[in-house]
């Protein structure tokens, strides 16, 4: 008691601000979770540090996110869970198929 949670933001050494899917799962059509997502990606933006947003499911959430400065976002809109082997072989698929052509 006595402390905000908000206090710890001045102390923590920290380079990225989590939002917590509860929040950007019905930000659209929540005007209250929409000004909490603002007011996280501002006050992330004060402090020098990048946001990231969980449980994005769609390119409407992904470009109201976009829009709002969010740095980075996570969800079934990008990727289901992979595994460690499932995910090297996509990266390594997508990074040989797009710096093709390139002098390693």
């Amino acid at each position: 008691m006595g402390h905000s949670s908000l206090s710890y933001l001045r102390n923590i050494e920290a380079d990225i601000l989590k939002i917590d899917m509860f929040y950007i799962r019905n930000m659209l059509n929540d005007s209250k979770n929409m000004a909490i997502v603002k007011t996280i990606i501002s006050t992330a933006q004060i402090f020098g540090m990048k946001t990231l947003a969980e449980g994005v499911e769609d390119v409407e959430t992904a470009n109201a996110l976009k829009v709002l400065g969010c740095d980075y976002a996570q969800g079934y809109f990008y990727s289901y869970p992979l595994t460690i082997s499932e995910f090297e072989e996509k990266w390594i698929k997508h990074n040989h198929n797009s710096q093709s052509g390139l002098n390693s």
